[in-house]
């Protein structure tokens, strides 16, 4: 698919360093169990931490009139180009600790598809998921 037109909106993930460590806190406490609190087990922390942040900043999201473009950069580069006709069902969801900082993920599921694509840490999610609902659904109000 070819990009001839601009995005209606880009948005990119919020990197907010407490909730990347609690969306990743089973790794942490495990580290600090097997670590303890030496200095290889806190190195290893901060690893996992620019690790996971790195992969936060480099996500973009893109909506485009009739498809969403989920673009990562990290490691490797991916593209993944959703359909708004084919999303099946999409949902927000908020932690306590995003609740704090006004952040919302949305999950996005396709119709005859095994996965979920998830949208993290998005300041007007309910922005997003009104404009994906209205142009999947133009008839309804």
């Amino acid at each position: 698919m070819t990009n001839t037109t601009s995005p209606i909106f880009v948005i990119k993930p919020k990197v907010v360093p407490i909730i990347i460590v609690t969306n990743f806190g089973f790794i942490i406490f495990s580290i600090i169990l097997l670590g303890g609190l030496s200095i290889l087990g806190l190195g290893i922390i901060y690893i996992v931490y620019v690790l996971i942040r790195g992969y936060y900043k480099n996500s973009v999201y893109e909506l485009y009139k009739d498809y969403l473009i989920i673009k990562t950069n990290f490691i490797s580069s991916s593209e993944v180009i959703v359909q708004y006709k084919n999303i099946l069902d999409i949902a927000k969801y908020q932690g306590p600790i995003q609740a704090k900082f006004n952040l919302h993920d949305i999950t996005i599921r396709l119709a005859g598809d095994q996965h979920n694509y998830r949208l993290k840490n998005l300041e007007n999610a309910q922005t997003i998921v009104d404009f994906i609902n209205k142009t999947k659904n133009p008839n309804k109000t």
